[in-house]
């Protein structure tokens, strides 16, 4: 999609999905609507080569198996995955074919690491 401004603000197109409700799931796809609506146009659309914008691994997805799906929905819809920062190593560009394992296993450990930050900061309370 093209980014685009209206006088000094960016007016581009921003999906915000709130999970600060949500507990913890298995489905994490049932739980973000709107990255479920943008999943099916964008694969009705086929706009090849487009970017998708994420500003860190667990915008992706919030375990191996949710951001295996975000980003084979991402794939299939012909559409590239900007990643800002990975590892700390700064941004990251994946499109189809391209070897997601160490990616996927990232994930994976960053929910870990978040759900037991959570964790220990419930149980010192």
């Amino acid at each position: 999609m093209n980014e685009s401004t209206l006088g000094a603000e960016d007016v581009s197109a921003v999906l915000v999905d709130d999970v600060r409700h949500v507990k913890r799931t298995t489905n994490w796809p049932a739980k973000l609507v709107e990255r479920g609506i943008f999943l099916e146009k964008m694969n009705l659309l086929q706009h090849v080569g487009d970017q998708v914008f994420f500003a860190n691994p667990l915008c992706v997805g919030f375990s191996e198996k949710h951001a295996r799906s975000t980003v084979e929905g991402l794939f299939d819809a012909g559409l590239v995955v900007y990643v800002h920062s990975v590892k700390g190593n700064g941004p990251a560009l994946y499109q189809k074919g391209d070897d997601m394992t160490e990616f996927y296993e990232g994930v994976g450990l960053m929910a870990n690491a978040k759900h037991q930050s959570a964790h220990r900061k419930r149980r010192i309370r």
